[in-house]
């Protein structure tokens, strides 16, 4: 079965300052852009390798999606990593060991695409991954550096049992929850 890092989410003001910023500073390459149809959400997509960074904003505030609600939390502090997505092969299998249901997305724009996700919500209401299954538009792989190590703190417990099995590149801590992202030129994102 497949388990394995997709992507990180940043949460950020201005999506074109931040993609400038974060290409330049990361030696990132940007992939694609859109936004996500009923969401209230767009975003820019870099390489990370095999993975990929997803710089979002909130296009409308009046949204009740809960990325919306996180994002909006999210920015009023600072522009902030707020969560990342595992992929699997079975989105239907996941859903159900985690009794959630799995919401169909899409994307219009440079990178057209189709996926389903799941755990979405309760994963924006803290610290906690969500779970992707790709139909069509995955992201590929083109930028030199690459996503290294995903370090997520929290009640350990609750971790293992939510992420279901061993994800490479993924490491679980106990503590203050928290989450960290490093590339492999050792860079913090």
């Amino acid at each position: 079965m497949l388990r394995r890092l997709d992507h990180l989410v940043y949460a950020v003001a201005d999506l074109d300052v931040a993609a400038d910023d974060f290409a330049s500073r990361f030696d990132l390459e940007m992939v694609g852009s859109g936004e996500h149809d009923g969401v209230g959400t767009a975003n820019v997509l870099l390489s990370l390798g095999s993975s990929y960074l997803e710089l979002m904003t909130v296009t409308d505030p009046a949204s009740p999606h809960p990325l919306v609600r996180r994002l909006q939390v999210a920015l009023s502090e600072r522009d902030q990593l707020i969560g990342f997505a595992i992929e699997v092969d079975d989105i239907k299998t996941e859903a159900a060991r985690l009794g959630t249901t799995p919401i169909p997305m899409s994307r219009q724009g440079e990178l057209p695409g189709d996926w389903y996700l799941t755990g979405i919500e309760r994963a924006m209401a803290g610290v906690l991954p969500f779970f992707i299954q790709w139909q069509s538009g995955r992201p590929g792989s083109t930028s030199r550096n690459r996503l290294s190590l995903v370090e997520l703190i929290g009640d350990l417990t609750e971790l293992t049992s939510w992420i279901g099995g061993p994800v490479d590149g993924l490491a679980l801590g106990d503590g203050e929850p928290g989450l960290r992202a490093y590339l492999d030129d050792g860079s913090r994102i």
